[in-house]
């Protein structure tokens, strides 16, 4: 588990170092129409974001076309809609 950390520690270095000059970044899940859905980070928050990820909405993934929750789907509506981490694919800004 320690190890991980390093890694993880180490891609934030070298993406940090990729996206010199970007302002914000739009970290982006796709709902389950294809839809892009997410947040947009400012400079400061990269780096927590690179090692540790960002929590967003549960049911994001489960937005219908007009970015409401489907009601028969228990997520999103009965269960508050808590969040859930989502995290980079280590090794990249995916």
């Amino acid at each position: 588990m320690k190890r991980r950390g390093v890694v993880r520690t180490v891609d934030a270095k070298r993406a940090l170092r990729a996206l010199q000059g970007v302002e914000s970044l739009e970290l982006l899940v796709p709902d389950m129409n294809g839809i892009p859905r997410g947040k947009r980070v400012p400079r400061e928050e990269f780096r927590k974001v690179i090692e540790r990820g960002i929590n967003l909405p549960g049911a994001t993934v489960l937005l219908d076309t007009q970015g409401c929750t489907i009601e028969i789907v228990p997520n999103g509506t009965l269960d508050g809609d808590p969040d859930m981490l989502c995290r980079l694919v280590p090794g990249s800004l995916v």
